[in-house]
């Protein structure tokens, strides 16, 4: 876990406007960089680096390539070295961190190992295997000019009905807690200088898999204790083994959307927990306050409340 920013951040970050701090606290989807033909727009990197400072992109753009689905790592590689060039020389000239779900390995690479899903690691009760499979994943992800995974999963599957059980380690925080610690240890290793590591994303904080009626994202209701005692500890795990980031979940939890709660991602995340990462919401989850839970008038109002309530670092925009 970070316990000081580095000198060159803090420069970084001093000369920036306020237009270009806002902007690296966006995450676009990679969708937004492809033309029709399926290649790098780089009139769209441009406008969406130089005009908006945008600070992240996630995905593959191989999911809008009509041509080739699933990109070989020196393909996506020569894809995000191309946007990495442009970020350099416009807006704030500051690289583009690249984010992608390489949760059972780095499945949007071509060629690259795919592992058994979260439960069936689980069910191994090997954390050595976790961090092994974790390691290969950030290797192969890596190789592809990413630096940030998705993962782990480190949610207690406890509402079967739940359509996302499959990804996570089970549901007893002890096994799901070794697991998480061994894979952040896995895919992160000494990321800032070992080029086959990334940054590791634990997710998705708190409770999303307990939805109350199975649906996902749905609302949760859980008691103080068992939050404490059931869906803590692994993310407690994560961020004694170092994780860099985190990602709050979708939905609800005890009438409030996770994305605009204070208590989860302040109190809980910050004051409790320690943790002085980054963090980032889900797949738009500030949009959602307005289209899905309707606690905001407006994306204004959803943005707004959103910043001033919580402890966000960057929106996971559609």
């Amino acid at each position: 876990m970070p316990t000081h920013i580095d000198s060159d951040i803090n420069i970084a970050v001093e000369r920036m406007s306020l237009k270009e701090k806002i902007g690296q606290m966006m995450q676009i989807d990679v969708g937004q960089l492809v033309d029709s033909n399926g290649s790098l727009s780089k009139t769209a990197a441009m406008y969406w680096i130089g005009e908006w400072n945008v600070g992240s992109f996630l995905g593959t753009p191989g999911k809008y390539d009509s041509h080739c689905k699933w990109y070989s790592p020196q393909q996506f590689a020569d894809f995000t070295d191309a946007v990495q060039k442009i970020a350099l020389e416009n807006g704030p000239k500051i690289p583009v961190i690249w984010g992608l779900d390489s949760v059972r390995g780095a499945n949007h690479v071509k060629g690259a190992v795919m592992f058994p899903v979260g439960i069936g690691m689980a069910a191994t009760f090997n954390p050595k295997a976790v961090y092994n499979a974790s390691r290969i994943a950030a290797k192969d992800t890596r190789a592809a000019g990413v630096h940030w995974a998705f993962a782990p999963v480190s949610d207690l599957c406890v509402n079967k009905l739940w359509p996302r059980t499959y990804e996570c380690f089970g549901e007893d925080p002890y096994l799901s807690s070794q697991m998480t610690s061994a894979s952040v240890l896995g895919y992160q290793g000494n990321y800032k200088h070992d080029g086959a590591r990334v940054a590791a994303c634990v997710k998705h904080f708190i409770s999303y898999g307990y939805p109350f009626n199975g649906e996902d994202s749905g609302n949760r209701h859980v008691a103080q204790h068992d939050l404490f005692e059931y869906y803590v500890p692994p993310f407690q795990a994560a961020i004694s083994a170092g994780v860099a980031t985190v990602m709050e979940g979708h939905g609800i939890v005890n009438g409030c959307p996770v994305a605009m709660s204070s208590y989860c991602q302040q109190t809980l995340l910050r004051d409790m927990l320690l943790f002085r990462g980054m963090l980032v919401t889900d797949w738009g989850e500030i949009n959602n306050q307005v289209f899905v839970y309707h606690t905001a008038k407006d994306i204004n109002h959803a943005t707004w409340a959103t910043l001033d309530k919580t402890s966000v670092d960057m929106s996971m925009v559609p």
